[in-house]
C-alpha cells in the first residue's frame, strides 16, 4: 500500500465521471433499443455510491486536504427521467458527503468540445483552466492573478486569440459557435 504520510496536499482535484457517464448512456440506449424501461434510480444510486467511496478514500489518505470534484468539460451527461444529468448526480453526492465530512465542493466546468473526440481544444483548455484556477484560488483563499483578466458570461465571446503563426481562434463559452481563421 502507498504511504501517503510523507507529503500531504492542501488540495485534491478530481475530474472524473465522463467515461462513467458513457457506460450509463450505453446502458440507457440498450434499454431503449430493447424496448425496456431504464432504471435511472439504480444507475444514479450506483453512480453516487462510487463518488462517495472515492471521496472517503481521498479523505482517509489526505485528512487535511480540501477536495474539488469538477465535471463538465466534455458535457454534463445523460438526462434522467427527473431532468437531472449525471453531472448533477455527482454534484449532489459531493454536497451530501460534504455535509457530513466537510472540505469538499463541486465545480461545474463549462463544456468545451471543439477538439478531437469531443475533447476541449487547446484554446478552450486554456480558458477552462483559467476559470478553474480562479475558482480554486477563491475556494482555497489563495491570491489569484492572470495575464488575461477578462471575465465572461455563458454564450459570449471570451477571447479572439492570435497564435504565433498569425492564425486566430474565437472562443465562446457555450461552444455552440466557434470560428477559426
Amino acid at each position: 500500500a502507498h504511504d501517503f504520510s510523507p507529503w500531504q496536499p492542501d488540495l485534491v482535484v478530481v475530474n472524473l465521471g465522463t467515461n462513467d457517464n458513457t457506460v450509463v448512456n450505453n446502458q440507457y440506449n440498450a434499454a431503449v433499443k430493447a424496448g425496456t424501461e431504464f432504471d435511472f434510480a439504480t444507475a444514479k444510486s450506483k453512480y453516487q455510491a462510487s463518488v462517495v467511496t472515492l471521496l472517503d478514500k481521498i479523505r482517509k489518505n489526505n485528512p487535511n486536504a480540501k477536495i474539488i470534484w469538477t465535471y463538465g468539460a466534455m458535457g454534463y451527461g445523460l438526462t434522467d427521467n427527473e431532468g437531472n444529468q449525471t453531472g448533477d448526480w455527482i454534484k449532489d453526492a459531493v454536497a451530501v458527503w460534504n455535509e457530513t465530512n466537510g472540505g469538499a465542493t463541486f465545480y461545474h466546468m463549462p463544456a468545451s468540445q471543439n477538439g478531437g473526440g469531443g475533447h476541449p481544444e487547446s484554446i478552450g483548455s486554456k480558458y477552462l483552466g483559467e476559470g478553474f484556477a480562479k475558482f480554486i484560488a477563491e475556494y482555497m483563499g489563495w491570491e489569484y492573478s492572470t495575464e488575461t483578466p477578462e471575465t465572461y458570461e455563458y454564450g459570449e465571446v471570451i477571447k479572439d486569440y492570435t497564435f504565433d503563426d498569425g492564425t486566430t481562434e474565437g472562443v465562446y463559452t457555450n461552444n455552440l459557435s466557434y470560428v477559426s481563421n
